[in-house]
Parts: structure tokens; sequence; C-alpha cells
């Protein structure tokens, strides 16, 4: 049951015929470091002094989450190096494991914007009152309490729509990722499947540069008129014979023949005459 990965993965490898382990490596190393950056960043922001309790329980149960996730990016990039079939089996499903936790954090940060929306705009508030800004006449002044509160309130609205964009493309990415992984077992599984495709790939290029169109159903001739009622001649190294020239039969008018004047035409032959006989008397 384990031996056959999902179908959809297995799509993969025809899309893209190479060898699909540096790829995988790639994306294996680029989730590691996405995953720690963002496992450090809500690990330091518990211990920031404007954090409320609220706050500091959510930033720990994200850090937590990416965390995880980097442990199974490290196991994954083993993996890859190894080229075990066992080891790239096992993280085919971690890494579909880890799509889910990247989902659920995402999904867990937008949660904690709506949970800790007051804690967020009290934050903001503080930090702009008595700030100075410049207005649009070019004059510095100071924010007051009720423009922070707006300023901060629009904050958080443009938030919710980062936060939920956030959440679809790293759920994207993260089945992209899977999905490689899946089509990286699978070659691992059959490694002629790439190879194979590779050739075919070769043999089109080289039947276009030669003209010749690929064998299939709907395949020109591989010879001119193949199969068709008038065959191509072949070189025979014979000498050529001329055919025996035969000659044509006499002509014999037929009988009762008419001229063109509807006479018969009864006029005896003129006599053969020379030009040295003398002049008759």
């Amino acid at each position: 049951m384990f031996n056959a990965p999902i179908a959809w993965s297995t799509s993969l490898p025809s899309a893209y015929p190479k060898p699909l382990r540096p790829v995988v490596l790639f994306t294996t190393v680029v989730s590691l470091i996405w995953s720690l950056v963002l496992g450090v960043k809500f690990f330091q922001d518990r211990a920031e002094d404007s954090e409320t309790r609220r706050m500091k329980v959510f930033d720990a149960i994200l850090s937590v989450f990416f965390f995880v996730v980097a442990g199974l990016e490290v196991f994954g990039i083993l993996a890859v190096l190894s080229s075990k079939i066992l080891l790239a089996r096992l993280y085919f499903f971690v890494s579909g494991l880890a799509a889910f936790l990247i989902f659920s954090a995402e999904l867990t940060r937008l949660i904690a914007h709506f949970v800790v929306k007051n804690d967020l705009i009290d934050d903001c508030r503080s930090a702009l009152t008595g700030a100075k800004a410049e207005t649009l006449n070019g004059a510095i002044a100071s924010i007051d309490a009720t423009e922070a509160s707006r300023l901060c309130e629009g904050d958080w609205q443009r938030g919710i729509w980062w936060d939920l964009g956030w959440l679809v493309l790293t759920s994207c990415l993260a089945l992209l990722f899977t999905g490689l992984v899946g089509a990286y077992y699978h070659q691992l599984l059959d490694p002629s499947s790439s190879r194979s495709t590779a050739v075919n790939n070769e043999e089109m290029v080289d039947q276009r540069n030669n003209g010749r169109a690929q064998d299939g159903v709907n395949a020109y001739p591989m010879q001119p008129y193949q199969n068709m009622a008038y065959q191509s001649t072949e070189h025979q190294d014979v000498p050529f014979v001329p055919p025996q020239y035969n000659m044509p039969p006499e002509y014999q008018p037929a009988p009762g023949y008419v001229n063109a004047q509807g006479k018969h035409d009864n006029k005896e032959g003129l006599a053969r005459v020379s030009l040295s006989d003398p002049p008759a008397r």
C-alpha cells in the first residue's frame, strides 16, 4: 500500500523528465530556511514588553509549529542526499505532514489576528500617540490619540488580507513541494521513466530536424508513397537496354479513296526531267 505514491504526484515526471533530486533538494532547503526564520521571529516576539499574555501564547504556538517544520525539512535533506527508496518514501509522507503543519500555522496566525485584535490596536495606538509625523503641507505635527486609533484600525484591516493571502500562497507552495517529493520518490522506484522520457524527447527533436514527423497513428509515412498504389522505384546496377524499334506499318489508302476535289486521281505520274537533257525541238 505504501509503495504507490499519490496519482497526481506521478504526473510530474512526464512534465519534468529530468532527475528531480536537485529540484527537491532546493525546495527542501528553502523550506528549512523559511521555517527557521519564522520560528526564531515568533520566539523573539515573546520577549518583547509590548506583548500581552494572549499574544505570547500565540507566538509560542507559532514558533513550535515552524520549528517542527524545520526539523522535518532537515530529515528531508538527509533523505534526498541519501537517495534511498525507504527514506524517500518516509520523506514523502513527512512532507505531507509538513504541508499540513504549515497550513495549520498560517490558519492559527489568521485566527490570532481576530482574537488579539484589541491587543494589537492598543499596542499600535500607544506606539503612535505623540509621535511626530509630517502633514500634507509639509509641517511636522504630533499624532493625537484619535488619529492614532484611526491609523491602527486601518493597519489591522489591511493585516487581514495580508494573513489570508499568505495562508493561500503558503498552502499552495506546500502542496507543490509535496508533489515534487512524490514525483522524486516515483523516479526512484522507476529510474527508467525519466530516461525513457528524455530519449523520446531527443528522438522527437531529431525527427523534426530531419523533416520527419514522429511515429504514431496520424504520422506521415517514413518513405515516399509507403503502402500506396504506386511504389517507389529502387535502384538496380544493370546496364540500360533500349527497347526494340519496330517500323510503323506501311500506309495503304482505303479502296475508292476520293481526293479533296471529289475526283479520282487518274493522272499519270510526271516523267523525271533532268537538267542535263537537251531541250525538246
